[in-house]
């Protein structure tokens, strides 16, 4: 930007007007009360609704923002308060209107694409018809160029030659030659320029002409391209509206999703234990645990009251967790408290080890952050005082499942779906018998693998204590109360390990020697980066004259040299330290005014003065979650999130929660997790498509959980690897699919079995087995029989292939195995004309397998005990005649001795094979 600035009077007095007209401006909004000013900008949504996007705000409306829209507030600081209180909606916003004008734009683009192909098919069908018509007017020119270049070609020229031909006719003034505008003979080809011998306006046209055709089939050609394009263009135009319209529909799912999107940016609001990792358990108490040592810190600092519950377990990794009780609430049941002792042990190494493990309990009143007198708690440290109630080993199964927040209303219809169910359950001080070892010990959960390079005694005696929970930790000795009151140390947070070098020293002293030492490192490593700071160029060059006139110079002449000229040189350290001294006891009058340490004596003050506001500030933060926190942990709030919608909800947002499976009993969609080799972000990806691939979802449910997507929150709090099951809200869905698969096989096999008794019940060899072998293998097949095999064969063909799509099944080998061994024995029965034998084989395992089939069916569809017993006896009796007696006893002894005598002893050998058509139970 240049400005010109004439040098006369006018343009200086212009200056220095507006130079005072600025310091008055600037003067006004220093000492007054000056307005605010917000501009902002407009946008349009595709439903009409109008948005403010802010752009600036401002004490005072400057020319430049005078043609644009803002809005004028009464002060300054209610326009900052305004401008930032709205700015993460405003941004929300703006990102949903981009997001709606990219799929409108892209829905203009398939329009405006469809037309351009039709447009273009419809002028090739223009075109191809203008050509055809204009070869059938010039049919003679046609007939003589095509007639001129196969004489040539007949003669042997060159295509150059044939060229050069050309060209010498058309300067001659031929007008064959003039209207061969391009020779193609590579192709067998050459391009006429046509014109319209009725109408000279008319422009000529540029014809393909063929050398293997006449001037009429050229014509002919030109008039089905012409036919071709007409039908593309008529079916590109019927396809171009189901273009449009599935272009539309995306466009209006992206719309829904985007418009859930900003509702519930609107409305959502973080919950305070969402930063954690929760769970509401199934008894409906909010129960949060700690990502780090910093999280286990806040804890136990900030939310863990009187009444609260601390749950833990001796592992490696184990978070602080905390079962929040209701205001005013009673002892926490023991069902909770098992969730809660299943997530302390879930979320830490067992998990990945696989190694079952069990957590502990303890009042609040028994979690401090105080440490015995001369004792160092490190940050996320604990002082565990009394017993600890041990809770039962704890199974590694976790769940994810989706909670819906609805409105009060709503809230109503969901009021005791997370309640007590055994109101005269026990004191928690009633569960666990087990508690604490008698010495103190500290538990290392740091995530780090660690060396324990500690009092092996001690270790070992740890061991003997607790057999079932041998993990990496380290014990300390706390000396002991004059009333031997018990303590444990849970330090959360990386540990520095000495080497192999044994201690002699309590763990104790050892801790506060390593704070000693720290702390004077610390000190020297300050004093080090002051002396290592850097010098600016002039003072390098003075200290280097300075070293040149004095370098001879000793200590005590240099010493006098500083004293005569007044500088204070290097200061010994008693007297360093004297001052140091001085400044903590603020001695004001002990240095003159001009002295440099006067700023070191001002800075504690106010140094303490920013901490103290620090601290006051601190204090209003954390009682403002904290009340914030016994709000949202009230029954009325709770109410308002429920794992089971109904249609008349009215769903506000939607919460991914993860927590020990038996919590999401009552929950609409849940999928099991457990331990394996997934990733937890595409596991849950995959269980949100899964919800919505299952279709059991309203349309308002659905777009929340599709919401979902693409949210890093989702997959947060899940365990690291996993695997999911599918269970839970759609457990219904699945059981019907297993019913379904069940039913047709039932129906196969039955079908199969009344088909084969029907088919062989004339036949000899059904109540004589030697029949089998008598005239082999010159047997003639009926057609029953043919039909018989085919249908068992196609069967197992289709079992095999289905097979594809269950290879989460843990018999999915086994079952491929069988199949293809099956098919193969048919296959190869039916090649050697085995057929007789190979009937009975089939109708022996399929009679069985019709009962085993209706017993899985019974015991699907039905809670009678009676029917489900009935049908495995039934069963069961069945499976042994057919199975143990019938096939071995008759069929399998009728090919080892019968076959051999009537056939040939070669035979033998075909034995074997049978084996293959037991099948697997």
């Amino acid at each position: 930007m240049s400005i010109n600035v004439e040098p006369n009077e006018e343009t200086v007095t212009k200056i220095a007007s507006a130079l005072e007209q600025g310091w008055q401006i600037y003067q006004s909004i220093k000492n007054e009360k000056s307005k605010g000013y917000v501009t902002y900008k407009e946008d349009t949504r595709s439903d009409g609704n109008v948005i403010e996007v802010y752009q600036e705000y401002m004490p005072y409306l400057f020319a430049q923002y005078k043609n644009e829209k803002y809005k004028e507030f009464d002060s300054f600081s209610t326009a900052v308060d305004e401008f930032y209180s709205k700015l993460e909606n405003q941004k929300h916003q703006q990102k949903a209107l981009n997001i709606e004008k990219e799929a409108i734009r892209k829905v203009e683009n398939v329009k405006k694409d469809q037309e351009t192909r039709i447009q273009a098919l419809v002028e090739s069908e223009e075109r191809q018809k203008l050509v055809a018509e204009r070869i059938i007017m010039n049919e003679e020119f046609v007939e003589r160029a095509s007639l001129v270049i196969r004489n040539a070609i007949a003669n042997k020229l060159t295509w150059d030659a044939i060229e050069e031909m050309r060209r010498k006719a058309a300067e001659a003034g031929d007008e064959v030659a003039k209207s061969i505008v391009k020779l193609q003979l590579d192709r067998n080809q050459f391009v006429m320029r046509l014109s319209d011998p009725y109408d000279d306006e008319e422009p000529p046209v540029d014809a393909t002409i063929d050398l293997s055709l006449n001037a009429y089939q050229n014509s002919r050609n030109f008039f089905i391209d012409k036919k071709a394009a007409g039908e593309k263009a008529r079916k590109t135009a019927g396809s171009a509206g189901i273009a449009i319209k599935n272009a539309q529909i995306k466009a209006k799912e992206t719309l829904d999703k985007v418009r859930i999107k900003t509702d519930v940016a609107k409305t959502r609001k973080t919950m305070w234990f969402e930063k954690f990792l929760w769970f509401i358990s199934s008894e409906n108490y909010i129960v949060v645990a700690g990502r780090d040592a910093q999280q286990n810190e806040m804890l136990v600092k900030r939310y863990l009251r009187p009444g609260d519950i601390y749950v833990h377990a001796d592992l490696r990794g184990a978070s602080s967790v905390v079962v929040r009780n209701k205001p005013g609430g009673e002892e926490i049941p023991p069902k909770t408290l098992t969730e809660a002792a299943q997530m302390a042990v879930c979320y830490s190494n067992a998990w990945e080890a696989g190694v079952v493990a069990s957590a502990w309990w303890v009042r609040h009143d028994q979690v401090s952050r105080t440490a015995p007198t001369g004792e160092y708690l490190a940050s996320g440290s604990f002082m565990i005082r009394g017993k600890k109630n041990f809770m039962p080993a704890s199974q590694l199964v976790m769940g994810f499942g989706i909670m819906f927040r609805v409105d009060e209303e709503s809230a109503e219809r969901h009021k005791g779906e997370r309640k007590v169910i055994d109101s005269n359950t026990a004191a928690p001080s009633e569960i666990g018998d087990e508690s604490a070892p008698n010495e103190e010990e500290e538990l290392n959960l740091d995530e780090e693998d660690q060396e324990n390079d500690g009092n092996q005694e001690n270790e070992e005696k740890e061991e003997d204590e607790f057999p079932d929970v041998q993990v990496n930790v380290q014990t300390l000795r706390i000396a002991r109360s004059t009333d031997e009151e018990e303590y444990s140390i849970i330090e959360i947070g990386p540990k520095n390990q000495p080497g192999n070098k044994k201690r002699s020293q309590t763990k104790a002293e050892e801790k506060a020697l390593e704070t000693k030492k720290y702390l004077e490192q610390k000190e020297a490593e300050e004093r080090k980066a002051a002396a290592s700071a850097k010098i600016a160029k002039y003072q390098k060059r003075k200290q280097q004259k300075i070293k040149k006139k004095y370098g001879d110079a000793d200590e005590e002449e240099t010493a006098l040299r500083l004293q005569i000229l007044g500088s204070r040189g290097k200061q010994d350290p008693k007297e360093s330290e004297v001052e140091k001294k001085k400044v903590e006891e603020k001695s004001q009058n002990s240095e003159k005014p001009g002295n440099s340490e006067k700023p070191e004596q001002e800075h504690p003050e106010r140094l303490q003065k920013k901490e103290a506001k620090k601290r006051d500030s601190d204090d209003e933060n954390e009682k403002d979650e904290e009340e914030h926190a016994n709000l949202e942990d009230s029954d009325a709030f709770l109410d308002q999130l429920t794992g089971k919608p109904t249609d008349e909800d009215n769903i506000l947002y939607s919460v991914p929660m993860v927590g020990p499976y038996q919590t999401f009993s009552n929950f609409k969609y849940k999928v099991k997790l457990t331990k394996g080799t997934g990733k937890r972000g595409k596991a849950a990806k995959s269980a949100l498509e899964l919800f919505l691939r299952l279709k059991i979802a309203n349309p308002r449910e659905e777009a929340h959980i599709r919401a979902l997507i693409g949210e890093d929150s989702v997959a947060r709090n899940v365990p690291g690897k996993i695997f999911h099951h599918l269970t839970g809200g759609f457990a219904s869905n699945s059981k019907q699919k297993r019913m379904l698969a069940g039913f047709a096989r039932l129906s196969f096999y039955t079908a199969s079995t009344i088909y084969g008794i029907i088919v062989l019940w004339d036949k000899s060899w059904l109540w004589n087995v030697e029949d089998c072998w008598i005239d082999y293998p010159f047997h003639h097949v009926p057609d029953p029989i043919w039909w018989y095999y085919m249908l068992e064969c196609g069967f197992y063909y289709s079992l095999l292939i289905a097979s594809i799509w269950d290879g989460n099944k843990s018999d999915f080998w086994e079952l491929t195995i069988h199949h293809c061994v099956t098919i193969g024995l048919l296959s190869a029965s039916w090649t050697v004309n085995c057929v007789r034998v190979g009937t009975l084989v089939l109708l022996s395992h399929d009679t069985a397998d019709v009962f085993l089939e209706f017993c899985k069916f019974v015991r699907l569809d039905f809670n009678n005990d009676f029917v489900t017993n009935s049908s495995t006896v039934t069963f069961l009796v069945v499976w042994l005649i057919t199975r143990l007696v019938y096939y071995p006893l008759v069929v399998i002894r009728s090919s080892i001795y019968d076959a051999p005598s009537i056939i040939f002893p070669e035979y033998q050998m075909l034995n074997f094979t049978q084996v293959g058509f037991l099948k697997k139970l």
